[in-house]
């Protein structure tokens, strides 16, 4: 909000308070009317505008969604850096569950109302505030500083998001980011709705799993998850010292995305290995060269379209072994067996020393799990080559993996690093994406273009880089690519400095846009926001 704004909420809220009328918080003006509706029900609750008491509860740190999310929360506190903003997890009766900050000048903040594990911020008691509200409307909230009820949050700014139960809606919780006035952006509601997304998909995949245990009442308040968790978040404790969580790399479990323009199958037969100068891949293509040459089952993960079935080709035509490819639909509607049964037809035959490549295996329902885990067992008893390779996309070490039933028969494992890691790498490799997009024409990239693409952010990694090639080559059909001929994706600044936060939304955008294939209503909808607040931010942030 603007000073202008945030002075007229000031007065109106004072006027509210000295008046005890609705009418005169002018709602939807001035006042949001969320936040005019928690006025009137943190007056009807007999809230104290005034005080300054806390309630402390008893909570269970051990439940399904604490371990949910850890791994988005320990992830978005390494993405915004030295921000200083605490990340605050609820249950569904506004009990903070656990607590992740980023510096001490954050945690100090929190501490000083109280924000902690183990404490009630639901309306009732401490009015209008990002957790409290999120419950009792079950949308995503932005509360400023005289937003806010009571007279101690003043200072304050949240943003909370709700999590839903991934199958039946239930509300299950809140993600809050809280910080100082002074530091604040209206940015942190896509935030929070962003990492509240990735906490679901994780209760996703947990759930899906044969014999989860779904959300029940438990005695004295919220909703348990009986299943036996690590310690893995903050505890209560009379103090409140935070835990400042590992910031070692972790990876989220995402949705399958939707299929780019340029299909997978094209960057499968490009060589992404040409002038390569990142050890990471170095390391992963002699991984898989000694895994190749011991006939091992391998698995290789990566993020969506970092080259994993690329890598295979590349590695198999050094030995001269032929790549046979079933992909995880395929295996879903035939099925494992009937597909292997095929291989040696005369539609599909063994052609010389065969590798087998099943990709995506992390997409397959239960029942072909079941089929592929018969299957690792002992291939050659089905009739199909020894030499397995099964790609997924890269997933958090966790025992509740849809992939762990495999591991004991899986000889090794293989992470293809992301783009962003290969930044030296990405001029050469987009030169020779460029060369196989258009056989024979050498076209060229502009030296500056080539600085571009290495600053880049890559969410859909090397096949997005393909998409954002074939957009410049149609462009400009002749001559050296400048940097006017690429998408506004492939950009990897604004046109103004941004703060953290804004840096952190602009890469949300990006990211969400390419998920749903640049569908802008999609985008939208699954940022949380309006088509207009979308377009907005597209214009400020150079995207449109």
């Amino acid at each position: 909000m603007t000073a202008f704004v945030t002075g007229d909420l000031a007065r109106a809220r004072s006027r509210f308070l000295r008046t005890g009328r609705p009418a005169l918080a002018d709602p939807g003006r001035s006042v949001p009317r969320p936040i005019a509706g928690s006025w009137r029900r943190s007056a009807q609750a007999g809230v104290d505008a005034k005080g300054s008491a806390t309630r402390q509860v008893t909570v269970t740190s051990t439940t399904l969604l604490a371990r949910c999310a850890q791994i988005p929360m320990r992830q978005l506190v390494g993405q915004l850096g030295s921000l200083e903003v605490g990340v605050v997890l609820s249950d569904d009766e506004s009990h903070v569950l656990a607590r992740a900050v980023c510096g001490r000048t954050a945690a100090t903040l929190l501490n000083g109302i109280d924000l902690a594990p183990g404490f009630d911020f639901s309306e009732g008691f401490v009015g209008t505030n990002g957790v409290g509200t999120v419950i009792e409307t079950h949308r995503p909230i932005y509360v400023e500083g005289p937003a806010h009820f009571q007279e101690r949050f003043l200072r304050y700014v949240c943003a909370g998001a709700p999590i839903l139960h991934p199958d039946t809606k239930q509300l299950l919780g809140v993600l809050d980011l809280t910080c100082d006035i002074r530091d604040a952006s209206p940015m942190m509601q896509t935030v929070a709705l962003q990492a509240a997304h990735a906490i679901e998909q994780q209760l996703r995949v947990a759930t899906a799993r044969p014999g989860a245990v779904q959300p029940d009442r438990r005695p004295g308040g919220g909703r348990a998850y009986p299943v036996p968790l690590r310690q893995s978040v903050e505890e209560p404790a009379p103090d409140r010292e935070p835990l400042r969580p590992s910031m070692g790399p972790t990876e989220v479990h995402r949705a399958p995305l939707p299929e780019a323009e340029t299909r997978p199958e094209f960057v499968d037969g490009v060589s992404l290995s040409r002038g390569t100068r990142s050890s990471v891949w170095q390391l992963a293509r002699q991984e898989l060269r000694g895994s190749l040459r011991r006939d091992e089952a391998t698995l290789l993960l990566g993020e969506i379209g970092v080259g994993k079935v690329a890598l295979v080709n590349e590695v198999a035509s050094l030995h001269r072994l032929h790549v046979h490819v079933l992909t995880a639909d395929m295996i879903a509607q035939t099925g494992l067996p009937g597909l292997l049964g095929d291989l040696g037809d005369e539609d599909a035959p063994l052609t010389g020393d065969p590798v087998l490549v099943l990709r995506n295996v992390h997409l397959l329902p239960a029942h072909s799990l079941s089929e592929l885990r018969r299957f690792l067992r002992a291939p050659r008893v089905h009739g199909a080559p020894s030499r397995v390779v099964l790609t997924a996309e890269r997933l958090t070490e966790d025992e509740e993996s849809p992939l762990s039933a495999l591991l004991p028969f899986i000889a090794r494992t293989i992470v293809v690093p992301p783009l962003r890691e290969r930044r030296r790498d990405i001029p050469a490799i987009a030169q020779s994406l460029l060369d196989a997009l258009e056989p024979g024409r050498h076209r060229a990239l502009a030296p500056e273009v080539t600085r571009i693409l290495a600053a880049g952010y890559w969410p859909g990694n090397i096949h997005q880089l393909s998409d954002a090639l074939r957009f410049a080559a149609r462009h400009r059909p002749q001559g050296m690519i400048s940097t006017g001929d690429l998408p506004p994706h492939a950009f990897s600044t604004a046109l103004r400095p941004l703060t953290e936060l804004q840096r952190q939304e602009r890469i949300s955008i990006i990211t969400t846009l390419y998920r749903v294939h640049s569908n802008r209503s999609a985008a939208a909808r699954a940022l949380g926001i309006s088509r207009a607040t979308l377009y907005r931010r597209l214009r400020e942030y150079g995207l449109d």
